[in-house]
C-alpha cells in the first residue's frame, strides 16, 4: 500500500494528517536540521523566472518557502494526493504521479522530489520521469533517510512490528548510484546525522500510528501497540525521554 500511488492518495494521503503526525517528532531533532532551507540554498542560482518542480509536494512546504525567500521563481507543484494538493494552498498546482508526470520533455528547471521516491512502485521510474522534464542541465535535489540507522522504526520492531519503514526501498546507501544510473551528473550527497532526544509518549505513538496500515487489519497491531506504549513509558521513567539516532541525506545532481 505504502508503493501504490492510488492508495496512498486515498487512504495515509489523503490529508496532510498522518504526515503531519510524522513531523512532529522533529521538534525534538538535536541539532535542528532544516531541509528545506537546504534545498532552496541549492536554487540560489537559479535565474529569475525558472521554473522549479516540486514532485511530491504534499502540504506544500517547499512551494511556501520557495515562494517566500525566491518570487521570482515559478514554483510548480504536483502529488497524487488531492488533499495535499488543497492544503498546499498555490496556484501552480497539479494531480499527478512521479512516474508518470504532467509536464512536457524538458520544460523544467530544477526538480524537487523530498523523501518520496520510496513510495513509488519502481523508483528507478520515478527517476526517469524527472530526467525526461528536465531540460539539459537542469537541476535535481532529492533527499531520503539512511536506513542503517535505527530511528523509531527500531523500538517499533523491538516491540514486535513485523515490516521495515517504507523508506529502505530507496535509502542513502544506494542513492548516489541510483542517480548516476538513471542518467545524471555532478551527483553530490550531504548526510546530516541527528538524535531525537522525545520527552513525552504522546508523539512517539501518534507517529506509530501514523504508520497503520489502511485497512486496520494488520495482524497483531493492537498488541504492538501496547508493547510500543509500554517501552516508550519505561524508557521515559528510566531516562526522562526516548532518545533515538537518525540519518538523512540531500543529494543535488544535473541532467545531461
Amino acid at each position: 500500500m505504502e508503493t501504490d500511488p492510488a492508495a496512498l492518495a486515498a487512504g495515509p494521503y489523503r490529508t496532510p494528517h498522518r504526515l503531519a503526525a510524522r513531523a512532529a517528532v522533529y521538534a525534538w531533532q538535536e541539532p535542528r536540521i532544516d531541509l528545506i532551507g537546504a534545498a532552496v540554498d541549492a536554487l540560489t542560482a537559479l535565474s529569475d523566472g525558472a521554473v522549479v518542480v516540486d514532485v511530491g509536494c504534499g502540504p506544500g512546504r517547499y512551494l511556501r518557502r520557495l515562494g517566500a525567500t525566491r518570487p521570482e521563481l515559478r514554483p510548480v507543484g504536483i502529488d497524487v494526493s488531492i488533499g495535499m494538493l488543497r492544503a498546499a494552498g498555490q496556484r501552480r498546482v497539479a494531480a499527478g504521479s512521479a512516474d508518470a508526470l504532467p509536464l512536457r520533455t524538458g520544460s523544467v528547471d530544477a526538480a524537487l522530489a523530498m523523501h518520496m521516491l520510496y513510495h513509488l512502485p519502481r523508483p528507478e521510474a520515478g527517476l526517469a520521469e524527472l530526467r525526461r522534464v528536465l531540460r539539459p542541465g537542469g537541476r535535481l535535489l532529492v533527499s531520503t533517510n539512511d536506513d542503517t540507522v535505527d530511528g523509531l522504526w527500531q523500538l517499533f520492531r523491538d516491540a514486535g512490528l513485523d515490516r521495515l519503514p517504507v523508506s529502505g526501498r530507496w535509502s542513502l546507501a544506494g542513492a548516489t548510484d541510483a542517480l548516476q544510473v538513471a542518467g545524471f551528473a555532478d551527483v553530490r550527497e550531504r548526510a546530516f546525522d541527528y538524535v531525537l532526544d522525545i520527552p513525552a509518549p504522546g508523539p512517539v505513538l501518534d507517529y506509530f500510528d501514523s504508520c497503520r496500515s489502511a485497512d486496520s487489519t494488520e495482524p497483531g497491531w493492537r498488541q504492538v501497540r501496547r508493547n510500543v506504549a509500554a517501552a516508550v513509558a519505561s524508557s521515559i521513567e528510566r531516562h526522562g525521554s526516548v532518545r533515538c539516532r537518525g540519518r538523512v541525506g540531500v543529494l543535488t545532481a544535473r541532467a545531461y
